[in-house]
């Protein structure tokens, strides 16, 4: 019994002293007044939540260009492919944020707002790492509620869920999950070099090989992250469920998954591409503004140069562009990404253009 008191006892010092801190602090008062302007902001508008799973090289991305998205963590790796740039960016996991901080500077101005974790109790601060700027907000781990006032979040084991949580607050009235497999396996060249509160794992990768992402090199040599062990995917799989409820019970905001080859069935599911509703006129359009990206000028000029392949064994590792079915182009691409930019799909295939 005393020692639940003085755990007791311990939190609330904890929380009057962070609280005092923060009141005390003008950056935190700046912060606060950030995500005040951002209340309600997207009220009619329906955003792509893009997670970073393997599903996303089945996923014609560049016909999002004209839509707001949100992305986390590694994107960057991904945007060589199409031609446009995030709307917001998202990072909760501080070890990642420090591991991968030249990306984070490039990405934050790219995007319109980036939404970072601020770990008060840590020794490294992301605050410290990056100078103050308007589209720059945090936000706070705090309660064991979802909750839609931020800064205050409810800890999500997933940065999806820190991400429904902000896209929520925004007043986006639908919001549409791609990417978020959680098919994890744990990485074969990725030691443990430390062990977590919480029962989890911290690796480091040793090879480029990372098997849980759309690109080998996302968590690849020399990575710093959290092991998918069985603990750690029944936590974000439990709190995607709790999130999916939360939605449906405490708002009004729509989610729906639309991704391919996800495990999560808490949210309604609807086709992609019946979700986008694009004709063909205006996806051959985005597809041809792709093509433009690596010197073609039309798709017909891009199309002489294309040989076609029937199966990843097939490949033609000497060719310019590669066709590829979509299920062969996806076998073959963690092989080639050093190689060849993937492309696509555009009508049931992937292309590959040497780098």
């Amino acid at each position: 019994m005393l020692k639940g008191r003085n755990v007791s006892l311990k939190g609330a010092y904890n929380f009057t002293k962070r609280t005092l801190t923060r009141l005390s602090s003008v950056s935190f008062h700046r912060n606060r007044r950030r995500w005040k302007a951002l209340k309600g902001k997207y009220k009619g508008k329906r955003v792509f939540l893009i997670g970073n799973g393997p599903s996303l090289n089945k996923t014609p991305l560049y016909l999002l260009k004209d839509e707001y998205t949100m992305c986390f963590n590694r994107f960057e790796l991904m945007t060589e492919r199409f031609c446009w740039n995030p709307t917001f960016f998202a990072m909760s996991d501080t070890t990642v944020i420090e591991d991968s901080l030249d990306i984070v500077k490039r990405t934050i101005d790219k995007v319109s707002y980036s939404f970072f974790l601020s770990d008060e109790g840590g020794k490294w601060k992301i605050e410290d790492a990056l100078p103050p700027q308007d589209n720059i907000l945090y936000f706070y781990f705090e309660g064991d509620e979802f909750s839609d006032k931020l800064p205050y979040i409810r800890a999500g084991r997933t940065i999806a869920v820190d991400g429904l949580q902000i896209l929520n607050y925004l007043g986006f009235d639908e919001i549409y999950i791609i990417g978020v497999d959680m098919n994890y396996v744990i990485q074969k060249t990725a030691d443990v070099y430390q062990k977590t509160k919480m029962g989890g794992e911290m690796v480091q990768s040793s090879e480029d090989d990372d098997p849980n992402h759309f690109d080998p090199r996302y968590f690849g040599k020399g990575a710093k992250y959290t092991n998918p062990t069985d603990r750690v995917m029944e936590n974000m799989l439990n709190s995607l469920k709790r999130i999916a409820d939360w939605f449906k019970t405490k708002t009004t905001t729509k989610v729906y998954n639309v991704g391919y080859d996800s495990k999560v069935e808490y949210f309604e599911r609807k086709d992609f591409m019946e979700a986008l509703n694009y004709s063909d006129e205006r996806i051959d359009m985005l597809f041809s503004e792709v093509v433009d990206k690596f010197g073609y000028s039309s798709i017909s000029e891009f199309f002489d140069k294309v040989t076609v392949c029937n199966s990843a064994i097939d490949f033609n590792e000497e060719k310019a562009i590669v066709r590829l079915p979509v299920e062969e182009g996806v076998k073959i691409l963690k092989k080639v990404i050093l190689s060849y930019i993937p492309i696509g799909p555009y009508k049931g295939s992937l292309y590959f253009i040497k780098r």
